[in-house]
């Protein structure tokens, strides 16, 4: 309490303690400070010593020796990986394991089934074909048209199939 702006009367200095403070050595004292009372916050003056010990502080920071950075020295080409020659890789495949035999023209797309037992293809011949993945067997064919884009009834035009996409 006695750090209070507005101590408790026990902990104001009467005229001899004030007296016996002030004649005491600075390092004997109790307390480092001369505890007052003000009535309101507000009228608590400013501290005395802010402004120079700002200042010490900053000249602190200011002066204080720098701690220099290590720079690390690395070459670039080490950081890049050394990748294998082609020669190095096989056994890759060399053969053709499954052809898929049965469109016409052009296979111009194609999708996997989300669980990769499937195969869509379509091509310039505008049929969608949906194939065995392991064994390359046609499942279904379907024989796919594109009517006109404003809807008018006459002759459908053949374009080649160029999206393909599975709907679960």
């Amino acid at each position: 309490h006695a750090e209070s702006y507005h101590p408790p009367p026990e902990y104001l200095f009467t005229k001899e303690e004030e007296k016996e403070w002030l004649e005491a050595d600075p390092e004997d004292r109790k307390l480092k400070f001369m505890p007052k009372d003000f009535e309101k916050l507000r009228k608590v003056p400013g501290y005395k010593d802010f402004i120079t010990e700002s200042f010490e502080r900053c000249l602190d920071l200011y002066l204080c020796a720098r701690k220099e950075k290590q720079r690390l020295n690395i070459d670039p080409e080490s950081l890049v990986p050394k990748l294998p020659q082609p020669h190095e890789l096989r056994p890759y495949p060399t053969t053709v394991a499954v052809t898929y035999y049965g469109h016409s023209g052009h296979v111009r797309c194609l999708a996997v089934d989300p669980l990769g037992h499937l195969l869509a293809t379509g091509g310039s011949d505008n049929t969608v074909r949906i194939w065995e993945v392991d064994t390359g067997r046609c499942i279904r064919k379907f024989d796919v048209t594109a009517t006109r884009p404003d809807g008018a009834s006459g002759d459908t035009e053949t374009k080649p199939i160029v999206r393909l996409a599975w709907n679960p």
